[in-house]
């Protein structure tokens, strides 16, 4: 079973910010993905 959905996307992308809170995912922390030089925002959602 799932019990948990994570999402990320990039600090000036408003509209996918505000769809994820919207579907009730919560920003949760700033993270870099190996390899990448910016950091994008993780949203999180427990089920």
């Amino acid at each position: 079973m799932i019990n948990r959905i994570a999402a990320i996307t990039n600090k000036e992308n408003e509209r996918s910010i505000n769809l994820l809170k919207k579907l009730g995912l919560s920003f949760e922390k700033m993270v870099l993905i190996p390899g990448e030089t910016k950091e994008i925002m993780l949203f999180g959602k427990e089920l």
